[in-house]
C-alpha cells in the first residue's frame, strides 16, 4: 500500500528540504526524512491523497470519513513518521480515537477541521490535549505544549 503512494510523498532532495523549510516561519511538521540523509528523500505528508480527502471531508460537514479512510491515514502516519505509535503509547494503550486525534495534529490539521472530522467541541479537543499531554509526559502543559511535542515526534 505504502508503496503506491510513492510519487506523492519522495518529492525532493536534501538541498530542497533546506529550501523548503527556510521558507516557513517554523518548521513544518509534516515534511521530514524518510530514511537516513545519505539518501536525501524528504516526505510531504501534506500532499498524500488521503489528506487531501481528509481536508475535504473538514470542509464538508455533513460527510464523514469512512472507517477504511481513517485507517489509511493512520497507516500513512505509522509508516512515515518514525515511533510516532510506540511514542504515544508508551505509557499503555492509547484509545483509537485519541490516537486518531494525534495524527490530525501530526498531518497539520487545525482544530477548527479536527472538531468537523471528530464530532467533538473545540473546548473538548483542548482539554484532551492536555489529558494527553500529562497521561504521556506524565507532566502537566498545554494544548499546545502538546501539539509541538506531537509535531516534533520523528524529527532529527
Amino acid at each position: 500500500m505504502f508503496h503506491s503512494y510513492f510519487p506523492y510523498y519522495f518529492c525532493a532532495l536534501e538541498s530542497h528540504m533546506c529550501n523548503f523549510k527556510s521558507n516557513k516561519n517554523e518548521s513544518n511538521s509534516s515534511v521530514f526524512f524518510l530514511g537516513n540523509r545519505e539518501q536525501g528523500f524528504i516526505v510531504v505528508l501534506e500532499e498524500a491523497p488521503i489528506v487531501a480527502t481528509f481536508r475535504r471531508y473538514a470542509t464538508q460537514v455533513k460527510e464523514k470519513p469512512s472507517e477504511e479512510e481513517w485507517r489509511e491515514l493512520c497507516d500513512l502516519v505509522d509508516k512515515t513518521v518514525p515511533n510516532f505509535h510506540a511514542i504515544l503509547s508508551n505509557n499503555g494503550e492509547l484509545p483509537s480515537h485519541h490516537y486518531r486525534l494525534c495524527c490530525l495534529v501530526r498531518l497539520g490539521f487545525d482544530n477548527t477541521d479536527i472538531k468537523v472530522l471528530i464530532s467533538e467541541n473545540l473546548s473538548n479537543i483542548t482539554m484532551t490535549y492536555k489529558n494527553l499531554h500529562r497521561k504521556i509526559l506524565q507532566a502537566p502543559g498545554s494544548a499546545k505544549d502538546f501539539k509541538n511535542f506531537i509535531g516534533h515526534i520523528g524529527q532529527e
